[in-house]
């Protein structure tokens, strides 16, 4: 619509600054084109082969790893199956448009799936809760009101705080193991944005990623997040050497500065429609991409990232990159070329 108001949030409804609603303006047309053209691929990919399937589950519900690659989805040998799986990659790598975003992650990400298989789960959950029995709900509380505090869904009296109470408390009864910390209030919080506002899609959602996708991340001992850790090293040193030698000389350890990327899945790193677009990606092929879209990152700030001269320095610069990233394109070509 138009008068100034709208101007000043993007098109997912986060509020910009006046300088985040300049460089957005720039882009939005791009953004928008690009949006027209993938939903008519799409819409015409969905009426061909159907919705893309989740990758088959393995009996452990873990993530098969060959070396140093998770292998998320299993490449089909031929047939019809393999080349809709080929063009599907594509598309994903495209972009899901919003409006069809719902139905493609939940059907590709296996949540559909888990959400036949237990239909009443949620229910049960929303039950407990009520009755008071969710042990982690201050914890929630307190971070409600800091999370998405410009955008007019999370903000006070807004439908979308309830829902994301809702699905945290729910999500740290079903997976007592995690429970609730700190980065799945953002993570829930853009499930449901990518949802509508739907809170059991973004619940189910939320239990992919929590169990299959990123399965050790969000444990007490954060034993996942560290051997994470230490792969991303590997891929900043394949993707941006020069990057990577300069944190060496400065001892800068890499972990130190982006674990909270990695927590909160660049939530609070890229703009609202590249997070959308990075997610997209990691729903079909995996965890992997992660941890190279973060070195890829790196890479594609790479002037600014080698200009800081010391720890102080580094780290000033490692909160402010990404901020104007509204092409997610100019990201993901990195992370699949380099």
């Amino acid at each position: 619509g138009g008068g100034g108001e709208a101007a000043a949030t993007d098109g997912h409804g986060f509020a910009l600054s006046p300088a985040e609603a300049g460089s957005w303006s720039a882009w939005a047309h791009v953004v928008a084109a690009a949006e027209r053209v993938q939903t008519q691929h799409w819409r015409a990919h969905l009426a061909e082969h159907g919705l893309p399937q989740p990758p088959a589950p393995r009996a452990d519900g873990r993530v098969k790893t060959v070396g140093r690659k998770r292998v998320w989805r299993e490449r089909l040998a031929g047939g019809k199956g393999a080349a809709a799986a080929r063009a599907c990659k594509q598309l994903v790598r495209g972009g899901v448009p919003p409006s069809l975003r719902a139905e493609v992650w939940l059907s590709m990400s296996g949540a559909q799936r888990l959400r036949e298989e237990h239909p009443v789960a949620f229910a049960a959950l929303l039950s407990r809760v009520a009755a008071g029995e969710c042990a982690e709900m201050d914890e929630i509380e307190k971070d409600l009101h800091r999370t998405f505090p410009g955008h007019a869904a999370f903000g006070a009296g807004g439908a979308g705080r309830e829902k994301l109470r809702q699905v945290l408390a729910t999500y740290s009864l079903r997976n007592p193991a995690v429970g609730y910390c700190q980065a799945l209030n953002y993570v829930a919080a853009m499930l449901l944005v990518a949802m509508r506002l739907e809170e059991e899609d973004a619940f189910w959602l939320l239990a992919v990623y929590c169990e299959r996708l990123f399965p050790d991340f969000y444990l007490r001992d954060m034993t996942g997040i560290r051997i994470e850790q230490s792969l991303f090293a590997g891929f900043v040193k394949e993707i941006s050497p020069q990057v990577h030698t300069h944190f060496e000389s400065l001892g800068v350890p890499l972990e130190l500065v982006t674990t909270s990327w990695f927590l909160c899945l660049f939530v609070n790193v890229l703009p609202a429609v590249s997070v959308l677009r990075l997610w997209d990606v990691v729903l079909w092929e995996g965890p992997q991409v992660l941890m190279r879209a973060g070195a890829a990152l790196l890479h594609c700030y790479r002037d600014a990232v080698l200009a800081a001269r010391d720890f102080n320095g580094t780290s000033l610069v490692l909160q402010t990159i990404g901020r104007d990233l509204w092409h997610a394109d100019r990201l993901l070509a990195t992370l699949y070329t380099k």
